[in-house]
């Protein structure tokens, strides 16, 4: 009997790892996007996999910033959610296995990616001054992938979407590094090149929300909802941007017509995954 219990056992831990969903190298993004990012169950269900094949693969590059990408969307769910304690776990062990994946390799484009995203969500997290540390950290590894990917050509936006948007809610000099011109630049750039991915066109608008031109945030925003409407809906990112563009447009209808419209980082922030 006990033999028939460790075989049966076995079965279920081999099936699991063959299983598409527990397997660091998912078919592709699309795949990924429609059937693991946006189901929250799915992804709380394979992290665990995700971290044993990082552990058990530690010098393998893949199956570290594979984790980082993961608990990327585990966060953005989680912050939609409103769950707090989940946003602390994923940012936390994505940014730590993203900086995983760039020691392994320092000029691999999807490590250092995920890496800044992560980081960046952990700033976030721990208030504007941590928030402005972990900027400054960032800023260097964005400015890497940079010269890596010029184009910005990885997830559409790359370096130059965190990049701007960095820019764009940094204090300025003295306090810091933030410059709001060079960030609506950057974020034009991300916009141009890549006008079907929702969420270029909405860090624009928020930028432009921060500086109380919302005039110009709505119609960009508009622009976004009207595209993303006809976009595949079982794409997960589509669904993302569509909710975060109609979110930014509620908050704008608030600021209409106040003396002060110009809005505060912390709420453009909040709204987002409202």
């Amino acid at each position: 009997m006990k033999n028939v219990i460790l075989i049966f056992t076995a079965l279920i831990l081999v099936s699991s790892f063959l299983n598409p969903l527990y397997s660091y190298n998912y078919p592709d993004w699309t795949k990924a996007q429609r059937y693991l990012f946006g189901d929250l169950k799915k992804m709380e269900e394979a992290l665990p996999f995700y971290i044993k094949l990082a552990e058990k693969n530690k010098n393998d590059y893949t199956a570290q910033w594979k984790v980082a990408e993961l608990c990327y969307y585990l966060w953005e769910n989680y912050r939609f959610g409103g769950n707090l304690a989940g946003q602390w776990k994923a940012a936390k062990n994505g940014y730590y296995y993203g900086w995983k994946g760039v020691l392994l390799n320092p000029n691999g484009i999807e490590g250092l990616f995920w890496y800044a995203a992560d980081k960046g969500v952990w700033g976030i997290l721990n208030g504007p001054l941590n928030s402005l540390k972990e900027a400054v950290k960032v800023k260097k590894y964005l400015f890497r992938l940079k010269s890596l990917d010029p184009q910005a050509k990885f997830e559409k936006g790359s370096w130059a979407r965190i990049l701007g948007k960095v820019y764009v809610f940094s204090p300025p000099f003295p306090v810091g590094f933030g410059d709001v011109t060079e960030g609506i630049r950057i974020l034009t750039f991300a916009v141009e090149k890549y006008p079907d991915y929702g969420i270029n066109r909405n860090f624009l608008a928020e930028s432009y929300m921060a500086i109380g031109k919302i005039d110009v945030a709505e119609k960009l925003l508009k622009k976004n909802v009207e595209i993303l409407k006809k976009a595949d809906q079982t794409i997960y990112v589509n669904r993302r941007d569509l909710r975060i563009a109609r979110n930014l447009l509620l908050l704008i209808r608030e600021y209409k017509g106040k003396k002060e419209n110009r809005v505060p980082a912390s709420v453009i922030l909040e709204a987002e995954y409202r």
